[in-house]
């Protein structure tokens, strides 16, 4: 979810069979949560900017989410 803001690490790459030294590890509990609504300007603007429909076959795509 990367308009949530999350925060990302970077993984390297391994190899098969590549030993890893662990440093340190520790268990996090923690909750996830669903991003908030959308409203149906944010929506469009996301579409707009990812190139989902256009112009004229907007409103029928948002007709179809609000439907499902």
């Amino acid at each position: 979810m990367t308009w949530h803001g999350g925060q990302d690490l970077e993984i390297p790459e391994f190899k098969v069979n590549e030993e890893v030294p662990v440093c340190q590890n520790k268990i996090i509990e923690g909750v996830t949560q669903a991003p908030g609504f959308l409203t149906e300007a944010n929506l469009i603007a996301k579409m707009e900017k990812n190139g989902i429909g256009t112009d004229a076959s907007i409103a029928t795509h948002i007709t179809n989410i609000i439907a499902r």
